[in-house]
């Protein structure tokens, strides 16, 4: 058993036991207490005809006097003790075979003894019989203790058994509650250890439940952002390559006095290293959005207004090469929970790409609708459109559809690979479909905020 699985089942014990005990004393005293009533009711009877004598005596002879004989004739329990007064507490007859008021005290509880109240014939008060049954004689027969001693016998029988069976309940529940947070302190161990794909099975609603889902998704994060780190380190060394090799096959033609140190050779050089800039430019974009997937704030955000601002943004560039930009968006508002930047970023990306392959003098349309509970924006250009066979690769790294095309845009085939994580991020989805001179992306979220 785990140290806090331990601690668990020592507290649970012990507040079960303790409510057990509590409860044990309260049922016994009470059981006892209404036993000693019931007896005390059957005296009452007796002890009220015992009255009725007096009365009826101190009426005919003016008398007021209890004897052993009137107690024996009328009280079947011996142990009871009386205590007879007149109506000034003036002593008349008490069965305490005592000497001095101090022993009295100590066995006859004035103050707490049952009381009877004498009347005469004009219902005036003219003496109390006090009478008590002692505690070493609160029962009046051997059957009457044995029944108690059985009861009680029977309350212990059960107090063990329930303290057995809650001392294995308590056992069960700690290893219960612990069970998982030992199997989530194995998962952090692993993940400390580079195994990123260890996950928890959580079952439930409950903040363990919630700890374990954490768990599993920082795990999941974890095993991602090491995956993208291997692979980009991979296709970086990749896309590196290239123009290194181009610029150090220069050199080395010239070195061999193959080429000479010309204009021409230099402005091809020139080339590969703007390449390369603008490599080194897309791969530190790459890792802002990284950083937004990881670090990104999701708030209620209008993406009409949105992607309006980006769409204002281009309208220049759109005029300069002679291309209609509109906006066609239903009047009302599409709030979402996402984060603005990287919203921002995606329309950017989309609309830029739609124009830089647009021809002089086509359009770039951009609609928005709700649909089944999902907000649609299309972005659709009249451009070159995108071989079908290259349309399900365009969103990976690095990917671009031909060399020419690459060079003349100077594309590096990262920009929709940062569209798509950060659509995925909104648990959203993108598609994209093109025809001869149009293609068209269609980018989907969900309208929860």
């Amino acid at each position: 058993m785990s140290k806090i699985g331990y601690k668990l089942f020592i507290i649970i014990s012990l507040i079960s036991i303790g409510g057990l005990i509590l409860t044990l004393f309260l049922v016994n005293s009470q059981i006892e207490n209404h036993f000693k009533e019931y007896v005390n009711q059957e005296r009452r009877e007796e002890i009220k005809e015992l009255v009725t004598i007096l009365e009826e005596k101190y009426e005919r002879e003016e008398v007021l006097e209890l004897n052993v004989d009137l107690l024996n004739n009328y009280i079947s329990n011996k142990n009871i003790i009386f205590y007879f007064t007149k109506e000034n507490d003036q002593l008349i007859y008490t069965n305490l075979k005592i000497r001095g008021q101090s022993r009295r005290q100590e066995d006859f509880d004035l103050e707490n003894a049952n009381k009877e109240i004498l009347y005469d014939q004009n219902n005036n008060e003219i003496a109390y019989l006090y009478w008590q049954i002692p505690g070493k004689h609160r029962f009046e027969t051997l059957h009457q203790a044995k029944f108690i001693e059985e009861v009680n016998g029977t309350i212990y029988l059960v107090a063990a058994i329930i303290i057995i069976t809650s001392l294995f309940i308590s056992l069960l529940l700690s290893r219960f509650l612990t069970s998982p947070l030992l199997k989530m302190n194995k998962m952090a161990s692993a993940i400390a250890k580079g195994n990123y794909q260890f996950r928890v099975k959580v079952k439930g609603n409950n903040e363990i439940t919630e700890l374990g889902e954490s768990l599993n998704q920082m795990s999941k994060r974890l095993e991602y952002l090491e995956k993208v780190r291997e692979e980009s380190t991979s296709d970086l060394v990749h896309e590196l390559r290239t123009p290194l090799a181009v610029i150090s096959n220069y050199l080395s033609a010239i070195k061999d006095g193959i080429f000479k140190a010309d204009n021409l050779t230099i402005e091809e050089m020139q080339k590969e290293l703007l390449r390369l800039e603008k490599l080194v430019g897309s791969l530190e974009k790459f890792a802002e959005t990284e950083k937004k997937l990881i670090y990104s704030k999701k708030e209620k955000s209008n993406l009409k207004e949105i992607i309006k601002g980006t769409i204002n943004n281009f309208k220049k560039v759109a005029e300069d090469k002679g291309i209609k930009l509109n906006l066609f968006v239903e009047d009302e508002d599409f709030f979402m929970k996402g984060d603005e930047d990287a919203l921002k970023t995606i329309f950017s990306n989309l609309i830029s790409n739609a124009i830089k392959y647009s021809l002089a003098g086509g359009k770039v349309e951009v609609r928005l609708n709700k649909e089944n509970n999902m907000i649609i924006a299309t972005i659709t250009d009249e451009g070159i459109g995108i071989p079908q066979k290259d349309l399900p690769y365009i969103f990976e790294r690095f990917y671009r559809t031909d060399k020419s095309r690459s060079t003349k845009t100077g594309g590096t085939g990262l920009g929709l690979a940062i569209v798509r994580k950060l659509v995925k991020a909104h648990n959203g989805k993108i598609t994209a479909k093109s025809e001869t001179e149009q293609t068209i992306f269609k980018v989907t979220f969900p309208l929860k905020l």
